[in-house]
C-alpha cells in the first residue's frame, strides 16, 4: 500500500498542468464585417494595453465604406478574460452588446442589436 501512494504521488507531481499565469496580447486592430438586409457594416475593433487591462473603441462603417472614415465608438464596460472578450458600444446610436472568444488570430462573437442576434468575425490586422 505505501508503495501504490509513493507511485500515485510521483505520477500527479510529473503531471503538467496548463499555465494560466500568461495571457495572449490582444492589442492591435481586429477588422470585421456585419451583413444586414439593407447593407453592410465595415469596421474595426481597436485595442490598446493599460495598465493590466485593455482599453479601446470601434469604429464602424455602413454600406461597404472605408470604416477607417467611419464613426467611432468607445468600447464600455470592456472585460478581457483568458480568451473572451465582452463590451458594450454605441455606434450611430444603436446600444450593441458583444460577446466573443479569441482564437489565435480571429475574433468570433455574438453581438445583440436591438434584439437581434449577429455573428460577427473580426480578424487581426497584421
Amino acid at each position: 500500500m505505501p508503495l501504490a501512494i509513493v507511485a500515485l504521488a510521483l505520477l500527479i507531481g510529473s503531471v503538467q498542468l496548463p499555465d494560466y499565469t500568461t495571457s495572449a496580447d490582444y492589442t492591435g486592430t481586429w477588422e470585421f464585417r456585419i451583413d444586414f438586409p439593407e447593407g453592410a457594416w465595415v469596421g474595426a475593433i481597436i485595442l490598446e494595453k493599460e495598465g493590466d487591462g485593455y482599453t479601446g473603441y470601434a469604429v464602424t462603417n455602413e454600406n461597404f465604406m472605408d470604416w477607417q472614415e467611419g464613426h467611432k465608438s468607445d468600447l464600455i464596460d470592456l472585460v478581457i478574460e483568458g480568451n473572451k472578450m465582452t463590451f458594450k458600444t454605441a455606434p450611430f446610436g444603436y446600444a450593441v452588446i458583444v460577446d466573443g472568444e479569441f482564437d489565435e488570430e480571429v475574433y468570433r462573437a455574438k453581438v445583440v442589436l436591438e434584439g437581434w442576434e449577429i455573428p460577427l468575425v473580426a480578424k487581426r490586422k497584421l
